[in-house]
């Protein structure tokens, strides 16, 4: 697994020269720009655009390279250009070339207009070393395919279905063959899992322009994968966060190993699967340049305003504002960049920033989605709760009729109580988080201790089910088990007194290690793809 990237960029805009007019030639302002990043000590060369268009492979090396990009074209006084990083690595300071690139553009240029032809490409590739095992290219192409219409939830609408980065289901005939009619995934796993580097690009793609390009990793190409669907790029914080992206979707693909494992991991929505990307920018130090909400990244909805702590007291009245609109503020962050236009009078308060957890709408909620299953859950746990609390008050009634702790009473009420207030304390959790209920390492140990409360639970009942349930257990744990089992057995049941109301007592117990094995089967099987 890898714990870095290395990376590379490619930014297409149009802008308009500070200096328009004086000069004609789109080169010369080229080599203004790249002029502007060495003065700046970052290494650039501009393309003099003497010979044909073509992408400089050479030049990856060697610092930015401006050049004419063929996809785009110069309009009236704005000059087309694409800016092409070197080779950027996840583990150093590649933050400081962003900033600086940005910078050296308002030197020459004014801000890039909002061209929706315009995009953006991350190269990705792994670790320092820069060279892709036979197995991740398979890993990260069956998860492109798998999570592909999440995936477009969350790409700025400009670049959906857009001629330059099609949906690679919608270029490749025999993907989408694959993935139509298969819930499971499992004919794409038995697809790819054989395949050679150049059967992988043939199953993914029939030409580049796709969200998700792998020719470049293909042998004797520059030994990338290509992530083709970021927004067109206007400052630098939209830059890192398509970046962040990129990889950190990536990183997670190639933690889940699907093509290796034979399963994909369980994701019920484009929520689920954007917080699972979160996650893995955590590992990579990425998480702060994505948002809370997928709907942010592509500005569905407006990023909150940071709170403004030099503002003076309101001591004074509002102003009053003119009868024809005001001029709009921005709402971008990228040096007045423009996400959105809002009359001013329609500003939220600079009081409170309006951050909100995230939420589900109901085009996240497919029939198989996070909230009937949680529900379900929510209502097991309430039944255990129940259920424990039940049996604990009638033999804590029965040890207060009795002069004096019964050993088998106490062992009964130390069986319920634990019990119960696991089970209120795993509902309360599950109703505050739906998604998250534990960490991914506490999930894969959580069916484990469902287990052992069930068994403790037949232990308690002192029914014969304890012994099949002592079967399941490790070898290394089965002697352990049978001890207490034995130890269990010589309780008695109830004397005639309280036989009625115990023996009924019995039966809960047992009603209620049912109920644990349900908890436990469901955790094992939903959990265990994470392993």
């Amino acid at each position: 697994m890898e714990d870095h990237y290395s990376f590379g960029i490619e930014i297409e805009m149009i802008a308009k020269p500070k200096q328009a007019g004086s000069l004609s030639r789109p080169q010369t302002y080229y080599v203004q720009f790249a002029s502007a990043l060495r003065l700046r000590g970052i290494n650039a060369r501009a393309d003099d655009l003497s010979s044909s268009y073509r992408k400089r492979t050479e030049e990856y090396t060697r610092g930015w390279w401006i050049t004419k990009d063929g996809s785009i074209s110069h309009t009236g006084s704005a000059i087309a250009l694409g800016a092409v990083s070197p080779i950027l690595f996840t583990s150093k300071d590649w933050e400081a070339e962003i900033d600086g690139l940005w910078k050296a553009q308002l030197e020459v240029f004014r801000m890039p207009e909002k061209a929706t032809e315009c995009g953006s490409h991350v190269h990705i590739s792994p670790g320092t070393a820069r060279i892709w095992t036979d197995e991740q290219p398979r890993n990260i192409a069956v998860g492109v395919a798998r999570y592909e219409e999440y995936l477009a939830e969350m790409l700025p609408v400009a670049r959906r279905d857009n001629s330059y980065c099609l949906k690679n289901t919608a270029s490749s005939t025999r993907l989408r063959d694959l993935c139509s009619h298969d819930y499971s995934g499992s004919a794409l796993l038995a697809a790819a899992k054989d395949c050679s580097r150049s059967e992988l690009i043939q199953l993914m793609q029939t030409d580049r322009k796709v969200v998700w390009n792998f020719k470049p990793a293909a042998t004797g190409g520059i030994g990338t994968i290509e992530f083709r669907g970021g927004r067109h790029l206007r400052g630098p914080v939209r830059t890192k966060r398509w970046i962040a992206f990129a990889v950190s979707f990536t990183h997670f693909l190639l933690e889940a190993k699907a093509c290796t494992r034979g399963r994909f991991p369980p994701i019920y929505s484009t929520h689920d699967l954007y917080n699972r990307i979160r996650s893995s920018a955590t590992d990579l130090a990425l998480r702060k340049y994505l948002p809370l909400d997928y709907n942010v990244l592509n500005e569905t909805k407006r990023t909150p305003q940071p709170v403004r702590h030099d503002l003076p007291p309101f001591s004074f009245p509002p102003p009053a504002y003119p009868r024809e609109p005001p001029p709009a503020y921005t709402a971008g962050r990228d040096r007045g960049e423009r996400s959105e236009s809002v009359p001013a009078y329609s500003r939220p308060s600079c009081s409170r920033p309006s951050y909100s957890r995230p939420h589900f709408s109901s085009s996240d909620l497919d029939e198989w989605g996070p909230w009937p299953f949680n529900i379900a859950y929510c209502v097991l746990r309430l039944l255990q709760f129940v259920l424990g609390l039940t049996v604990a008050g009638i033999y804590g009634h029965a040890i207060e009729v009795e002069d004096g702790v019964n050993i088998r009473f106490g062992f009964a009420e130390v069986v319920a109580i634990p019990s119960m207030l696991t089970a209120l304390g795993c509902g309360l959790y599950c109703l505050y988080e739906f998604h998250d209920v534990w960490t991914r390492n506490a999930k894969r140990r959580q069916w484990m201790l469902e287990l052992f409360l069930a068994y403790v639970q037949a232990l308690a009942s002192h029914h014969p089910c304890a012994v099949l349930v002592g079967n399941l257990l490790t070898s290394s744990t089965r002697a352990l088990w049978l001890v207490l089992f034995i130890c269990s057995a010589a309780l008695d049941l109830p004397d005639e007194r309280n036989q009625p109301t115990l023996a009924h007592t019995v039966w809960l117990i047992f009603v209620n290690l049912l109920l644990w094995l349900v908890s436990a089967g469901s955790s094992w099987l939903i959990h265990r793809h994470s392993d």
